[in-house]
């Protein structure tokens, strides 16, 4: 049984992978996809000293048709037991009047567009019982946040495909899955501390202060909503599965008041703006 995790090359697709091939594993091998085949590498190594099973470093673009064609021929005629599309990117951080027709399309591409496409062509390959993931943002989802205007707009359309992808997948045996990770202190925060964003203040403050996720609580909680403690059902339950607000036995930091803070956070932003 193999595992598929796109975005393997760091932060969470990283922890999670690392989770997933960790001693006592279950599966045959977890490939980690990405672009950059110096991470996937660096990864891979640290499973390896870690003695667990093997990472597979498959190098390719999610939003492109060779990258998902790439995948497809890496797995060749294995089973795949998960596969978990993590890959995601929030570029270009502007507002939509500053977009252009290539820069959506990028995005889309890699952030809706992938968790679709590539699971249907692996589709011959999942295995009966298997479990596909799709990693949400339930802030970005809901709330139009400026600058991230395309982001959101691609969280958005990925909690309304996964309840569809869901019911269509389930006569093939394969069971489809949503997460919510809340706010993960990786680059992708980073890239919005950097930026002009006025939202930016907000989440550097969170970071700073230990008000969001380590890649490893997320490593560890996914694992546990991919694992067979959690019925198919449980699994693929309406809203999907959120890291603050699921009840679940993994060992977080304090979460009580974190959803409460960030939409004061992006309540604030909007009054600016008006």
């Amino acid at each position: 049984m193999a595992v598929i995790v796109t975005g393997g090359g760091g932060g969470i697709g990283r922890a999670l992978a690392l989770e997933l091939a960790a001693p006592g594993s279950k599966y045959s091998c977890v490939i980690i996809v990405g672009r950059r085949i110096s991470t996937l590498e660096e990864t891979a190594s640290l499973a390896a000293g870690a003695g667990g099973i093997t990472l597979e470093a498959c190098q390719a673009d999610v939003g492109t048709d060779e990258g998902i064609a790439a995948i497809v021929k890496h797995v060749g005629a294995r089973q795949i037991a998960v596969c978990v599309h993590n890959a995601a990117t929030m570029e270009p951080i502007a507002p939509l009047k500053e977009l252009s027709r290539s820069d959506w399309r990028t995005l889309m591409a890699v952030n809706v567009e992938a968790p679709v496409f590539l699971t249907m062509a692996l589709l011959p390959q999942l295995e009966e019982g298997a479990r596909v993931l799709l990693m949400g943002s339930d802030g970005a989802a809901a709330t139009f946040i400026p600058g991230l205007d395309l982001y959101c707009v691609s969280k958005a359309s990925l909690k309304f495909i996964f309840p569809g992808l869901r019911d269509q997948l389930k006569p093939h045996g394969v069971h489809v899955g949503y997460v919510n990770p809340g706010l993960v202190d990786t680059n992708m925060p980073q890239a919005m501390i950097g930026s002009s964003l006025a939202f930016n203040h907000h989440i550097e403050q969170r970071i700073s202060s230990n008000d969001s996720h380590q890649p490893s609580e997320l490593g560890r909680f996914i694992a546990f909503v991919l694992s067979e403690q959690l019925t198919s059902d449980e699994y693929a339950r309406d809203g999907g599965w959120d890291i603050d607000l699921s009840q679940h036995p993994i060992e977080v930091s304090d979460t009580s008041e974190r959803k409460e803070r960030m939409t004061q956070g992006v309540n604030a932003v909007e009054a600016g703006a008006e």
